[in-house]
């Protein structure tokens, strides 16, 4: 889907420009690079421009072809000796640790789940598959997941290491989403301390063992249609539903006994003619 169009910002003609486009502010810069957010006022698009050192190598051919959704999509570049730049889509939404400092419901995070594992199954059949590190992860503006190839612009310069294989790396992003803090990372999954529906709660101890990206599609798949939260009046339910039978049954009891004792002050010898009844039978045997 091509991106929207929008009003160009104020007094964009009049900024500093790298290649066709006009800079509108600084993102982050690390390493030798610059990251910047530019507006380009052909397509009435932002986009982010990434400045490299002098000599440094173009962006791989299978890299500049990629147009999956999963992926950031590159636009342009230039490699001179007066010019080393890249120019990217400007992604809405939020760098995924970002979002950490808030715990994350499942009924998000089964989803950026699934969309990882699939556009890891996708990139390691094309050879395309980037470092899996939390600070790769972004968060578009309508709950979809982009996996990068460096860390998102304008994050803190703290470098998360890289976790391999994929399903320790979706672990340790479900733990982080769950529970609220990144450094939940190194935890399993199934360890985070949220209230989860057991189906969930299953699912993520058992993702340390799924060997490959697709087994974790396939478990993923018939949870997404599932409830992601028990409510108030479901659990209420669950409770009443444990505790019903016995009351039931202490309540039938009572009734029984107090019939009996009703029938026994109405008919005082009642008692004693059916016990003495019950011996006969039994000394007839």
């Amino acid at each position: 889907m091509p991106a929207a169009r929008e009003v160009p910002p104020p007094s964009v003609e009049s900024a500093a420009t790298i290649g066709p486009y006009h800079v509108l502010q600084p993102l982050a810069e690390s390493g030798g690079e610059k990251w910047f957010l530019a507006y380009d006022l052909k397509l009435l698009r932002r986009v982010w421009i990434r400045v490299a050192p002098p000599g440094s190598q173009p962006v791989p051919l299978q890299l500049r072809n990629l147009g999956r959704a999963g992926r950031l999509r590159w636009l342009t570049g230039k490699r001179s000796p007066q010019e080393n730049w890249d120019a990217f889509e400007a992604l809405g939404g939020r760098a995924f640790l970002e979002l950490t400092g808030t715990p994350q419901p499942w009924s998000e995070v089964r989803f950026w789940l699934h969309d990882l594992a699939t556009e890891i199954i996708a990139a390691e059949r094309d050879g395309t598959l980037p470092e899996l590190a939390l600070d790769r992860v972004w968060i578009t503006a309508d709950g979809r997941v982009k996996l990068l190839d460096f860390p998102a612009p304008g994050l803190a310069s703290r470098i998360y290491a890289s976790v391999q294989p994929a399903n320790s790396f979706l672990s340790a992003m479900a733990a982080s989403a769950l529970s609220g803090n990144p450094d939940d990372s190194a935890r399993a999954a199934g360890d985070v301390a949220v209230p989860l529906p057991l189906h969930a709660r299953a699912f993520l101890e058992g993702l340390p063992q799924m060997a490959r990206a697709d087994a974790v599609t396939t478990g993923l798949k018939p949870l997404l249609s599932r409830p992601a939260a028990v409510s108030r009046l479901r659990r209420a339910a669950l409770v009443a539903g444990c505790i019903i039978f016995p009351v039931v049954a202490c309540g039938a009891m009572l009734g029984g006994l107090r019939f009996l004792q009703e029938l026994n002050r109405k008919n005082p010898g009642l008692m004693d003619l059916s016990m003495l009844l019950r011996m006969r039978t039994s000394a007839s045997f």
